[in-house]
């Protein structure tokens, strides 16, 4: 929730979500919103009644509406779930040439450990298919204006590795 809320005041931000549907990261963003802008905490269940019954939640539906209208210019959510770091990579430069001369000044991806692999290195150990997602992404984002905050979990419980 932190990194989305860093999303609202940078603009444009370019959101990867690789495990969440996009349908949850607009949720998210829409209660940030709501604390933003209306100074109020906005439960999920609330959200989501308004959204399936906008008839009896007229008031809040017309709210999440514009706060979503405002948010779309200048946040963008891809679902890239089963996506490789190329196809992020590709995505990047199709949504920058979108933006026009303003560029894109953040870019989010979570949640980077369940990246699959590109062609060729799906039977890498986890650690080297990540190390080699991690050195694509990185050189990628050297070459940008963009700052890139890339979230991953690594389990405790894979064999240490000597990094050196």
């Amino acid at each position: 929730m932190l990194i989305l809320t860093s999303c609202i005041p940078i603009r444009p931000c370019l959101y990867f979500s690789i495990e969440q549907v996009e349908a949850d990261i607009w949720i998210k963003l829409c209660q940030l919103w709501f604390a933003d802008k209306m100074g109020q905490k906005m439960d999920t269940m609330i959200l989501m009644d308004a959204i399936k019954e906008p008839d009896r939640f007229r008031v809040i539906y017309e709210q999440i509406v514009k706060a979503i209208d405002e948010m779309q210019n200048y946040i963008k959510v891809v679902d890239a779930g089963n996506w490789t770091v190329t196809q992020l990579i590709a995505e990047y430069d199709h949504q920058l040439k979108q933006t026009g001369l303003n560029g894109i000044r953040l870019v989010v991806v979570d949640y980077f450990g369940i990246i699959k692999a590109d062609a060729g290195f799906g039977n890498m150990v986890k650690l080297e298919r990540m190390e080699r997602n991690v050195l694509s992404l990185t050189e990628k984002a050297k070459r940008t204006k963009s700052a890139w905050i890339v979230l991953s979990q690594l389990t405790r419980r894979l064999p240490y590795r000597d990094w050196e």
